[in-house]
């Protein structure tokens, strides 16, 4: 084997950042590019990820991880003298090159600038109690697509390394390691751009390691024993302390940017991500993490994930990246009060938790696999295709440990952030269709387990789920299960599209994309709303019986039927609602009169409202209707249309209210 030592004036042996010939690359290699606007969670699963795969491959219980920030001088970096030569040097390669930096690579350069001139540090260090490193596994760490996981891993593209990569001003992550043997092994990664070095051309990456050699497979002499720098042996040794057997792995960041996540603590950064996303396994018992910041010490473990996850559940957009907390808090909710069911199925059985969803909405399916929750997502498995049933939630839970071929299928179709199934990309034919009949195993088994709704009849305490939300009520949607899918709008026939961002003149308002007669105030009713509450899904059916009934008597009523748009609990807005047609419109099974049906379509004489007159509180009014989606919108007849109630009252005692009364808001 022959060595390629790249270092000047170095003592033969010694570890140092070495940068070996490579590609032409500049400072925006889509390697770290690529992952640069990651979220914390998309680090924070990383990690904690491949802790929870070094220690299952160890056979533990119980995995800890320790994430740990430390302020120090720059100079206890290893590797920082030749960093700074080799980051000069490709600065001046691509100005000689190209003049002038692009913008996005001068941001880049002037990042890693900053870091540099402060002099001091702050590094961020994640330790695991896992099986730890060993030349192999080190090795598997620094290479691109290479995954020497087994099947049980998480990981399967071998290319984590660069989701850490963003989380450090510097793009510099080292890696150490111990066995339980006591061996210990450690290496680094920087990646700058290729550039002219006093000893010849380097490429973009620099590799903290002993030597670089020739051997394809065995590229790397890394530093062992004495050769590991303090930066990384100190923590080492805590990590000998802690570990049960003395074993475990270590990742440093340097130049840590807290994730650029405007959090002001590590706590709130990691916490949110880890609960929100590992709530399986912390709940299991099978993660247990520590942070540590500014000398206390805050754990997260099966005992503190629930307050931990209650803290985060009334966030309805998702800071993480990923779910939202008060999403996250529902799957919770699911896995630990959820019926649990096993579902055989042709490529081994599949765990799951179901239970109808208490507080009403859409259906929701969840998958999480290996502790970890993965997508919403799931081929076969769609809430559309239960639109008849009544609200539930279901969970699949995906173990390596029940060692059937349904866990392979869904790592391999996970893609490289685990965060999706794209079955079609990352699967051969027979696996797709082996992951599609294990999954339709699971919806046989939730059509079975569900009730169906009763025909076309839905009562108010059965499927709404919002009290009164009106102008008091700060005009905003409360959290409900399941969110909707978007409903595609059109201009009117006639109507040319304007390419400015600006009403055409033409009855379409492309800022909204809208027609104006969505946002006419006209076409809204006047007076205080009273209900205002989501109706579950109708698949392929245009008509159904609603029964509705108030908490307080009022002298006068309208209904209306409105589009849900889209909007989930992630969402700040709700647009101008856009009201179905209606016909054929019957009240307590008498056909409702004429003069009954109030706020008449211009163009086809369709009744948008019903007033009801008088009610008295408690009472209740079912009202039978058919509806007809307004032209400007795309939906076919058998599409899946959520239709929110609006059940509004006024002062006078006729059916309509008074024009002059206060306009009614919902959103």
């Amino acid at each position: 084997m022959r060595r390629t030592d790249r270092r000047k004036g170095k003592a033969a042996g010694a570890p140092d950042l070495l940068f070996p010939p490579g590609e032409l690359a500049g400072f925006t290699t889509a390697g770290v590019s690529g992952y640069r606007s990651l979220r914390p969670a998309a680090v924070v699963r990383e990690l904690l990820q491949n802790s929870l795969d070094a220690g299952r491959e160890a056979g533990q219980d119980v995995v800890r991880v320790w994430f740990e920030v430390e302020e120090h001088p720059l100079r206890d970096v290893p590797g920082m003298s030749a960093y700074r030569k080799a980051f000069r040097a490709a600065l001046r390669s691509h100005e000689k090159r190209t003049g002038a930096l692009p913008g996005l690579a001068q941001s880049v350069v002037q990042t890693i600038e900053a870091c540099l001139d402060s002099g001091s540090c702050t590094s961020l260090f994640v330790l695991d109690d896992g099986i730890g490193l060993n030349a192999e596994r080190m090795t598997g760490l620094l290479a691109d697509g290479l995954s020497v996981k087994n099947e049980s891993g998480a990981g399967a593209f071998g290319n984590g390394h660069y989701v850490v990569m963003p989380a450090s001003d510097l793009r510099y992550v080292l890696y150490g390691g111990r066995t339980r043997d006591g061996a210990s092994i450690a290496a680094g990664h920087a990646i700058l751009a290729s550039h002219d070095g006093a000893v010849g051309v380097g490429g973009k990456d620099g590799y903290f390691v002993r030597a670089l050699c020739d051997d394809l497979f065995s590229r790397y002499e890394f530093a062992q024993g004495d050769e590991v720098p303090p930066y990384l042996q100190r923590r080492l040794d805590e990590l000998a302390r802690r570990s049960p057997d003395g074993a475990g792995t270590l990742v440093a960041v340097p130049g840590f940017n807290r994730f650029r996540d405007p959090e002001p603590t590590l706590w709130e950064s990691v916490a949110r991500a880890a609960a929100c996303n590992f709530f399986p396994a912390i709940a299991g018992g099978e993660l247990r993490i520590e942070i540590v910041e500014e000398g206390a010490t805050r754990t997260l473990g099966a005992d503190t994930l629930p307050e931990t996850l209650v803290q985060f559940s009334e966030e309805k957009r998702s800071r993480t990246g990923f779910l939202s907390g008060s999403r996250a808090w529902g799957v919770f909710e699911t896995v630990t009060l959820g019926e649990p069911r096993t579902v055989a199925t042709e490529a081994g059985d599949i765990h799951i938790r179901l239970r109808e969803a208490p507080d009403g909405g859409l259906s929701r399916l969840d998958l999480c696999r290996n502790g970890m929750w993965i997508t919403d997502d799931i081929p076969n498995l769609r809430r559309t295709r239960f639109a008849d049933r009544k609200p539930f939630h279901c969970v699949l839970l995906i173990d390596a440990r029940d060692r059937s071929e349904v866990h392979g299928l869904v790592r391999k179709a996970e893609g490289p952030l685990h965060n999706a199934l794209d079955a079609a990309k990352w699967l051969s034919r027979e696996d797709v269709r082996k992951l599609k009949q294990a999954m339709e195993a699971v919806a046989r088994e939730i059509e079975r387990t569900i009730p169906a709704f009763d025909g076309n009849s839905f009562t108010v305490s059965d499927v709404f789920t919002i009290e009164t939300q009106g102008i008091e009520a700060g005009g905003r949607r409360q959290a409900r299960v399941g969110h909707f899918q978007p409903l595609r709008p059109r201009p009117p026939r006639g109507t040319v599209a304007s390419s400015d961002d600006s009403s055409d003149g033409e009855g379409w308002d492309h800022r909204s994309g809208h027609s104006k007669e969505w946002r006419n105030p006209r076409n809204r009713p006047a007076g205080r709303p009273l209900r205002f509450r989501a109706l579950a899904v109708q698949t392929g059916r245009r008509a159904c019986t609603v029964a509705l009934s108030v908490d307080e008597a009022c002298p006068g009523s309208e209904v209306r039927f409105a589009l849900d748009e889209s909007i989930d609990e992630s969402c700040d807005g709700v647009p101008r609602d856009t009201y179905v047609r209606l016909s054929n419109v019957t009240v307590g099974g008498v056909p409702a009169p004429p003069s009954a049906l109030t706020a008449r379509d211009d163009d086809d004489g369709s009744a948008l409202g019903v007033a009801l007159g008088a009610l008295d509180a408690g009472a209740e009014r079912r009202i039978s209707f058919e509806f007809a989606v307004p032209c400007e919108l795309e939906v076919g007849d058998d599409a899946a249309v959520v239709l929110k109630t609006q059940l509004f009252g006024s002062a006078s005692s006729g059916g309509s209210a008074s024009p002059n009364a206060e306009e009614a808001d919902d959103g």
